[in-house]
């Protein structure tokens, strides 16, 4: 048999990484006799919700589901200056628990674990354990991690051709994450929704997700674009007060799918300028 011992992560220990609020955690002034507020473990990380988590051993029928409980809050006790008892109730969260599982009737030998826990953790793969014949063994505790989205970054070059030179203000280049938008339809969304509309507007005036260009060769240069998912480019001039100008009609028809670790070349885009601006402003 195997004795599979498992927890999901907590938020560290304080004399490990200090006080963090709202991490690992929470200060509380629950005897004021001292006149300072006191540091409290509170574990974040801690599960809310009771999720399922399945052993297996690999390779065989032998597996195990059990249910792993949530966290509890626990309450806070301290005493006034006058000696009453101060009582703060579900201040703050455990650490979660360590929840045991018994395999039985594995053959004896080595054998490898898979651990998997629901609610967005990462599955422990193949955990050697060797097992004697006739015995019962136990597993080291095993900490099951959240998953962590994996994020990359590339370039994005291109060229916007229809600039007249002699306008004031900027022509911005910027981008929009299209899991901002759902249900995004090009060529339709830009001129019927008016949360895109507000979206293009705040993107191309910001300076962390756009970019002047070039008015002389209309060229520019994006740096750090997140990966993997499309992008919808944004080309539209942006007056000397930061917002954006009826000068053009801001172009939002350019999807782009960006490659990690790259300079990815973007289709030309020809931003087309409204009749009341043919003179200079």
């Amino acid at each position: 048999s195997i004795q599979v011992i498992f927890h999901a992560e907590d938020a560290p220990e304080i004399q490990d990484a200090g006080c963090i609020t709202n991490f690992n955690c929470a200060i509380y002034d629950i005897n004021p006799q001292d006149q300072q507020g006191e540091n409290y473990y509170d574990n974040r990380l801690g599960t809310i919700n009771t999720l399922t988590a399945v052993v297996q051993v690999e390779g065989t029928s032998i597996s195990q589901e059990v249910e792993y409980p949530p966290s509890v809050l626990l309450t806070l006790r301290g005493s006034s200056v006058d000696g009453d008892v101060l009582t703060l109730p579900d201040a703050v969260r455990s650490k979660n628990f360590v929840v045991s599982v018994l395999l039985k009737d594995v053959p004896g030998g080595k054998q490898n674990i898979t651990v998997s826990l629901g609610g967005g953790f990462q599955t422990q793969k193949s955990i050697p354990i060797y097992v004697p014949p006739r015995d019962t063994i136990s597993t080291e505790l095993i900490t099951l991690y959240r998953a962590q989205p994996v994020n990359s970054f590339g370039d994005v070059k291109g060229i916007i051709k229809g600039i007249d030179p002699a306008l004031t203000g900027s022509i911005r280049m910027g981008y929009v994450d299209l899991t901002e938008s759902q249900g995004y339809q090009p060529r339709l969304d830009e001129r019927t929704n008016p949360e895109l509309i507000d979206l293009i507007k705040l993107r191309l005036a910001s300076n962390a997700r756009s970019v002047d260009v070039n008015k002389e060769t209309g060229e520019y240069y994006l740096k750090n674009v997140p990966t993997g998912t499309r992008i919808m480019l944004l080309a539209g001039m942006v007056t000397d007060s930061g917002e954006l100008s009826e000068c053009y009609i801001p172009n939002t028809s350019v999807l782009l799918n960006v490659r990690a670790s790259q300079i990815n070349l973007a289709p030309d885009i020809t931003l087309t300028k409204r009749p009341e601006c043919n003179t200079p402003q």
